[in-house]
C-alpha cells in the first residue's frame, strides 16, 4: 500500500497537505489499493495487541487482588485491557462455554435417560400424581448453579386473577414440554442473567461508595473496582465448567471470598480490622440485593420461555 498522492484524507476528506497521518481522524495517508499483506498485517496487529494486553491484565487480576484497579485509577492504562472491555470479554466467554456445555449435557441427558421406557413410565406416573414437572439436578454445569426446580400449577380456578391465570397457563405449557422444559428454562436463565448483572454492578459500586464514604473517592472508581471483582468471579466460575469433583464449588466460593477481602484491603488501604468489618457489611448488604435479584432472574426466565 503506497502513500496517497492526494492532499485530502480518504476517510474524512479533510485537507492534510500530504501528511503521513490525518490529523483529524488518524488514518494513514495511503492510496485506495488494498493488498492481502495489509489485511493480514491489520488483523495480526489488532490480535496480538489484544492478546498481549489480555495476559498483562489477567495475571494481576487473578494473583494480585486490587492491583489492577489501582493501576487503572493511577492512570497506568496503556498496558491493560479497559475494565469494561475485560468484563464484557470474560462474561461473553463464560456464557458461551456454559451454554455450549449445558447444551451438550442436555443432549446426553435426553438420549441416555428419557429414551428408556422405564423412565418414561416413571415420569408419567409422577406427572399424574403430583401435577407438576421437576428439573432434576445432575453433574452438568447447570446443576452446579441451581437446585431442583419445579413448575407447578393449580387446577382450581376459583378467585383466580389475571396474573395467577397467566402463571398457571405458563406452568401448564412448561409441563407439556416434558424434559425439554429444563433446557428452555436454563437457556432463558442464561439469556436474562446479563441484564440482571447490568444492574448489580452499579449497585455493588454504590454499596462500596456508602461504606467507604470517608475515602472521598469518585463513584466511578468504585465502579471500576466492581467491574474487576465481577470479572474475577466469572473467571472462577469458568473453572466449574471444566472441573467437577466433590466440594469444588465450595473451594471456588472460599477463593472468591478471600479474593474480595484482600482486594478491599489492598485497594482501599485500610487496616485488617476495618477491612473485616466493612467486608462483612458489604457482604450482608450485597446479599440483600442478590436474593431478590436472582428471584427476578428466575421470574424473567419463567415468563420468557
Amino acid at each position: 500500500m503506497k502513500l496517497n498522492k492526494s492532499k485530502h484524507c480518504l476517510n474524512c476528506h479533510q485537507e492534510i497537505n500530504y501528511s503521513t497521518y490525518c490529523p483529524y481522524c488518524g488514518q494513514l495517508n495511503t492510496d485506495k489499493k488494498i493488498t492481502l499483506k495489509q489485511i493480514v498485517k491489520d488483523f495480526l496487529g489488532d490480535y496480538f495487541t489484544f492478546d498481549s494486553k489480555f495476559f498483562r491484565s489477567i495475571t494481576p487480576l487473578l494473583f494480585k487482588p486490587g492491583h489492577l484497579t489501582k493501576e487503572y485509577i493511577d492512570g497506568k492504562r496503556v498496558n491493560y485491557i479497559l475494565p469494561l472491555r475485560l468484563y464484557i470479554f470474560t462474561t461473553f466467554l463464560f456464557f458461551f462455554i456454559v451454554t455450549l456445555n449445558t447444551k451438550l449435557d442436555f443432549d446426553k441427558f435426553s438420549t441416555s435417560d428419557f429414551n428408556s421406557e422405564k423412565n418414561i413410565e416413571k415420569q408419567d406416573s409422577t406427572k399424574d400424581s403430583n401435577n407438576n414437572i421437576a428439573v432434576f439436578g445432575n453433574d452438568s454445569t447447570t446443576a452446579k448453579y441451581s437446585s431442583p426446580i419445579k413448575f407447578t400449577y393449580d387446577d382450581s380456578s376459583e378467585s383466580e386473577n389475571g396474573f395467577s391465570r397467566y402463571m398457571n397457563n405458563k406452568a401448564k405449557y412448561l409441563q407439556s414440554l416434558g424434559p425439554d422444559a429444563k433446557s428452555l428454562f436454563v437457556k432463558e436463565l442464561l439469556n436474562q442473567l446479563p441484564k440482571v448483572m447490568f444492574f448489580l454492578l452499579p449497585i455493588f459500586a454504590l454499596i462500596l461508595k456508602l461504606i467507604y464514604i470517608r475515602k472521598k473517592m469518585f463513584y466511578v472508581e468504585h465502579l471500576v473496582f466492581s467491574l474487576h471483582i465481577h470479572t474475577f468471579i466469572f473467571v472462577m466460575l469458568l473453572f466449574t465448567a471444566f472441573i467437577s469433583f466433590d466440594y469444588f464449588t465450595l473451594i471456588i466460593i472460599i477463593i472468591i471470598t478471600a479474593y474480595l477481602f484482600f482486594s478491599l484491603r489492598n485497594f482501599y488501604e485500610q487496616s485488617i480490622a476495618k477491612t473485616i468489618v466493612k467486608f462483612g457489611l458489604l457482604t450482608f448488604l450485597y446479599m440483600l440485593v442478590l436474593f431478590p435479584a436472582f428471584g427476578i432472574l428466575a421470574m424473567l426466565a419463567f415468563v420468557s420461555v
